[in-house]
C-alpha cells in the first residue's frame, strides 16, 4: 500500500515502452493526491459463531454473529460476516444475506458490496478479516415453520454465484443458521 501520505500525480506518455518527451519537461503535474491507508484486520474477533466455509478461491468465512438472536414479526436483524480474504481478485463481488421461509421463498434480503459498500472485494488484501454487516427486517407475518439464514457471493454483472465448499449448500449458498417460528 502506498500509505498516509501526499502524493503527485502526473502525466507521461509513452511509446513501445520509452518516455516520449511531449511537454517541455517531459512530464505534465496535474495535482496532488492524498492517499489514506485504512486499517487492516487479520484476526477475527472473539465470541463470533465459527463457520469455516470456502467461497471460491476469493473468502473464508471465518464465522457470524446475529443480533437479537431470533425472529420478531417486524423486527429488525443485524447480521455480521467475518471475511478473510484469500486471494486478490478484480472482480468487485456482492454479498447476499438470505432469510429463507418455510415454503423456500425469500422473506427478507440484503445484497451489497461488503461492509456498507466501503471495501469492495477487489480491494481486499490477502490475509485481512472484514467485517461485514447486513441488515435484514423479518417480515410483519411471520407464518410458522423454520427459517434459514443463507449467505454467498456473487458477480454482479454475470449474476454468477461463487462455489460454497465447507458447510451446507443450497444453490451456492451457504445455511449459517435457522430458526423455528411456532
Amino acid at each position: 500500500m502506498l500509505g498516509d501520505r501526499r502524493y503527485w500525480v502526473e502525466a507521461r506518455l509513452f511509446v513501445d515502452g520509452e518516455a516520449v518527451d511531449w511537454f517541455p519537461t517531459g512530464r505534465l503535474l496535474l495535482g496532488r493526491m492524498h492517499v489514506v491507508d485504512r486499517e487492516h484486520v487479520y484476526s477475527a474477533p472473539p465470541g463470533i459463531r465459527r463457520v469455516g466455509a470456502e467461497f471460491g478461491d476469493l473468502a473464508l468465512l471465518l464465522g457470524y454473529t446475529v443480533e437479537p438472536d431470533g425472529l420478531r414479526p417486524g423486527a429488525p436483524v443485524a447480521v455480521t460476516l467475518y471475511w478473510q480474504a484469500q486471494a486478490e481478485h478484480d472482480t468487485s463481488y456482492k454479498v447476499f444475506v438470505h432469510l429463507v421461509g418455510p415454503d423456500g421463498a425469500i422473506a427478507a434480503q440484503d445484497d451489497a458490496i461488503p461492509a456498507g459498500g466501503a471495501l469492495p472485494t477487489n480491494l481486499w488484501v490477502t490475509g485481512e478479516v472484514i467485517a461485514d454487516r447486513h441488515p435484514l427486517v423479518a417480515p410483519d407475518s411471520l407464518v410458522p415453520g423454520r427459517y434459514s439464514l443463507r449467505v454467498g457471493l456473487y458477480d454482479p454483472v454475470s449474476g454468477e454465484r461463487l462455489e460454497v465448499v465447507g458447510g451446507p449448500a443450497f444453490d451456492r449458498a451457504l445455511e449459517l443458521q435457522s430458526f423455528d417460528r411456532p
